[in-house]
């Protein structure tokens, strides 16, 4: 279960607001979390699948190094957003190993709030570990997240039609389905299952090597979707 916010810490008034928003305007409205206590008036939650990190690691900070983020600038593409950057190891094991990772706001919230990544961490602003996170949002069943722009874009299409063409599907078939059971399916946890309240069965292998699955070869960083409805769904990371 998400750590549980306490009510002194949210604003009634804030709170009463969303609501109406909401319920009476009917429109659609996000956060950057969507915590227990505040997810009521909520569509979506941008920063679950991958949270806002390091602001206070001055090598992220610093303009002369490889970890650097980026500025709020230029208008039209900001760095922040735009500008590739490495990762440090220490958010390779705390923030990005999918051995060390449960989908527990998923388990509560998938069939209720859509989450996906935070605005400034969208899915190609660290290509070493791309395809770990779009093999994450495929095994969660949790929306991929790009910023675009005029100049990027064309550079950008490529991974973005490539993971579309596998999320879609399975995605349009899942969005109100619980998820209801996941597993490790070998001693390493490079090799996870999802299973969702219809019967559909999601396998992500975030290792290098095909291993089997149901006696059938899932190639390595790669996951195969089985739908309830009989449908097979892959997708390979690159």
């Amino acid at each position: 279960m998400p750590t549980p916010v306490s009510p002194d810490l949210v604003s009634p008034s804030a709170f009463v607001t969303t609501l109406f928003a909401s319920d009476e305007l009917a429109l659609p409205l996000g956060s950057e979390d969507g915590n227990a206590v505040t997810s009521r008036p909520l569509l979506f939650a941008h920063g679950v699948q991958t949270w806002g990190f390091g602001w206070a690691d001055a090598e992220m900070r610093d303009k002369g190094s490889p970890y650097y983020l980026g500025a709020w600038w230029p208008p039209e593409e900001p760095g922040l957003f735009f500008k590739a950057a490495r990762v440090k190891a220490l958010y390779l094991r705390t923030v990005f190993n999918p051995r060390d990772r449960l989908p527990l706001y998923q388990a509560v919230f998938h069939d209720a709030v859509i989450n996906s990544h935070h605005w400034q961490t969208d899915s190609l602003k660290f290509s070493e570990v791309a395809a770990e996170r779009a093999l994450l949002n495929v095994l969660y069943n949790t929306p991929p997240l790009f910023n675009l722009g005029r100049a990027s874009l064309g550079a950008r299409l490529p991974a973005m039609r490539r993971l579309d063409a596998a999320f879609r599907p399975l995605h349009e078939a899942l969005w109100s389905q619980a998820l209801v059971g996941f597993r490790w399916l070998d001693a390493a946890g490079l090799v996870q299952e999802t299973r969702f309240g219809d019967g559909s069965r999601i396998t992500a292998n975030f290792g290098a090597a095909a291993v089997p699955v149901d006696g059938t070869p899932l190639a390595g960083r790669s996951a195969r979707a089985r739908l309830a409805d009989g449908r097979e769904i892959v997708f390979e990371a690159r």
